[in-house]
């Protein structure tokens, strides 16, 4: 004798009738699974976009220069064009890279790998005055396939306040929205960058008031972002929450078995 669990959906009819029976179950299930996939949505990871061209980090150092790393991250970066690009954030800051090493990150075999580039540099990162404009000058300008339009910028050690940027956008030039993390402590903007010409995209060191043609948000309502707990942890809320309205759904006298 052969047994089958069966599970099938049911009708409309079922369902209608489970409502009826249960209605404060399907409503607090129905208004948990809500809660979480809004907290989701509003976690700034899941709003941003999936294109990252350069993930740019800068470590603050109490004593002595930022700690940077830049990984480009289309396959085949050409490594004279980051150097370039490395000698002209220098330019900006009137400060030389020092300890320069450049490196490229084998992913699988057989493929180019991204490109990586870890240096000491000055001025980056001054009391009240965070220079991401510098970077964001130094990357673009360069024609396709090398073109660098979407960037991560983390700052590590950097406290978010009323002196900073939360959000920066400039018509035809650059979006930029800032999220503050609280461990590890630091700030995570994510740029688009409108234009390629240097002599246009900016970023405010500091918050001013907007301009004409601008968008500017001060700082101490910059977003804390969510960690990785707890993104964890509601998406397994969010999944109990789901899993629990998929039962009372299937919810049925019991499985049925047939010979």
């Amino acid at each position: 004798m052969a047994y089958e669990i069966m599970f099938r959906c049911p009708d409309p009819s079922i369902i209608s009738a489970r409502r009826m029976k249960y209605p404060r179950m399907f409503a607090i299930v129905r208004f948990v699974f809500s809660l979480c996939l809004l907290g989701l949505l509003q976690s700034k990871g899941f709003a941003q976009s999936s294109r990252v061209d350069a993930i740019v980090r800068i470590k603050e150092h109490p004593m002595g220069a930022e700690m940077v790393q830049i990984t480009m991250t289309k396959p085949g970066y050409p490594e004279e064009v980051l150097r370039k690009q490395i000698a002209e954030l220098g330019v900006q800051l009137q400060s030389d890279p020092r300890g320069l090493v450049v490196k490229r990150i084998m992913v699988r075999p057989g493929e180019p790998g991204y490109l990586r580039a870890d240096f000491a540099m000055d001025h980056l990162i001054e009391p009240n005055a965070v220079r991401i404009w510098a970077v964001l000058k130094s990357l673009v300008g360069n024609a396709e396939p090398h073109q660098v339009r979407f960037v991560t910028c983390m700052l590590e050690g950097v406290e978010p306040n009323q002196e900073l940027v939360r959000v920066y956008r400039k018509a035809g030039v650059v979006n930029g929205v800032g999220r503050a993390f609280t461990s590890p402590r630091g700030i995570e903007y994510q740029i688009e960058l409108l234009s390629q010409d240097p002599k246009v995209v900016d970023f405010p060191e500091r918050y001013t008031p907007s301009g004409p043609s601008q968008e500017v948000e001060r700082g101490r309502e910059v977003a804390v972002g969510a960690s990785p707990m707890l993104i964890i942890g509601l998406f397994a809320v969010a999944g109990l929450a789901l899993g629990a309205l998929v039962y009372l759904l299937l919810l049925r006298s019991g499985p049925k078995a047939r010979s």
